[in-house]
């Protein structure tokens, strides 16, 4: 099943949450101006990249745009207190900016989403991506406004950032819209990697078909040029070829070799060199390894069809 949207922007989405979780900050999602649930998501997160991609992180929100698309944002301290917010918060809770600092975070919460925190606070400390959720904020005791929110534990210095965008009520909340698409993408992302994978290693087995006179990189240094895990490399080569990758170069070669025994008059220390054997006795025993015979009986039963090549 792929994602029924546009553009591909959940894979663009997906991506920049990879890249924020390798600390890499300076990815930014276009605004389609057609899903709002999409630009609203996309806004909370790419307020975050603006306040993440400071070094060290940015604590001044002086600077950020007077609305910022109307996003909230607050850095919060190790015991979830608030410690910063930007002009937008203040409005929202119209309240003056140096009166939310200090507060814990929880405060500003309706009782419905209360409930939640003390969840979202544990997968804060432990998770290294950016974490969504709807959150209701409790403006007074007849008002809530509600948001789509992304929190963010800083990996350098502990402090949590938050951005929240304000969204109306609409019939499928934003947060089950999220949870369904992006587990489309990620269902199609796999099954995209694996034909991705399956490709590079059927590049690979070509490769070594075409380059049987270089020496084969050991397992390591194949799995960190394809970008494939060790093991995964060696059950699906296997799957796909029915040998490993060290048997499948081994057998070309060994089929290299019967043509040049066979089809010319090269000696037995020049198709070993041809092949990148190193000794022409190493060539010699993966050869009877292989085949049950010497290169030299195997001349001997191909002799009047040498013959016939050479007079040619």
């Amino acid at each position: 099943m792929k994602p029924n949207l546009n553009d591909e922007k959940w894979y663009d989405f997906f991506y920049m949450l990879k890249e924020m979780s390798l600390g890499n900050f300076s990815y930014r999602l276009k605004i389609s101006g057609i899903d709002s649930v999409c630009d609203d998501f996309a806004r909370t997160i790419n307020l975050m990249a603006v306040l993440m991609e400071q070094d060290p992180p940015y604590l001044d929100f002086t600077d950020l745009p007077e609305d910022s698309y109307l996003t909230m944002a607050f850095v919060l301290d190790d015991d979830f207190c608030i410690r910063k917010t930007n002009r937008t918060a203040s409005h929202f809770f119209n309240r003056e900016p140096h009166e939310l600092p200090g507060k814990p975070f929880v405060q500003l919460l309706s009782t419905h989403s209360r409930v939640f925190w003390d969840a979202i606070q544990a997968q804060l400390l432990q998770r290294k991506s950016p974490l969504f959720n709807t959150m209701c904020f409790d403006l007074n005791c007849f008002d809530e406004i509600q948001t789509i929110s992304c929190f963010f534990r800083s990996p350098v210095n502990g402090l949590v950032y938050v951005t929240s965008k304000a969204y109306s009520v609409i019939e499928d909340s934003p947060d089950r819209k999220l949870t369904r698409e992006m587990q489309a993408v990620e269902r199609h992302i796999v099954d995209k990697k694996q034909a991705d994978d399956e490709k590079r290693i059927r590049e690979l087995a070509e490769y070594m078909e075409c380059h049987f006179d270089k020496p084969l990189p050991t397992a390591e240094e194949l799995s960190k040029t394809l970008g494939i895990n060790q093991q995964k490399l060696k059950i699906e080569f296997k799957r796909l070829f029915g040998k490993t990758t060290y048997e499948f170069y081994q057998d070309k070669r060994m089929e290299k070799a019967c043509e040049y025994l066979c089809h010319t008059s090269m000696s037995n220390l020049e198709v070993a060199e041809k092949l990148g054997f190193i000794s022409e006795s190493g060539f010699y025993r993966a050869f009877k390894s292989k085949y049950g015979c010497t290169p030299g009986e195997l001349r001997k039963k191909n002799v009047p069809e040498n013959k016939e090549v050479e007079s040619e």
